[in-house]
């Protein structure tokens, strides 16, 4: 897949907590960049997120 945001710019990866999720910080994919996913998760509300491996999570609206 490949990271579709704003150029220049690109999105911050998570990841799962109990509580919810948290951002990795200083951990973002430059737009434009490509990876490859290990699963893919629906959440109860309907998104889709991918997991680029470990527990790092990034959501289907900022890939193409």
């Amino acid at each position: 897949m490949t990271i579709n945001y704003r150029k220049g710019y690109g999105i911050a990866m998570w990841q799962a907590v109990p509580t919810g999720r948290t951002v990795i910080a200083g951990k973002t994919l430059p737009t434009g960049s490509h990876w490859c996913t290990w699963w893919q998760a629906v959440t109860p509300t309907g998104r889709v997120l991918y997991n680029l491996g470990g527990n790092q999570w990034i959501e289907q609206q900022y890939v193409k």
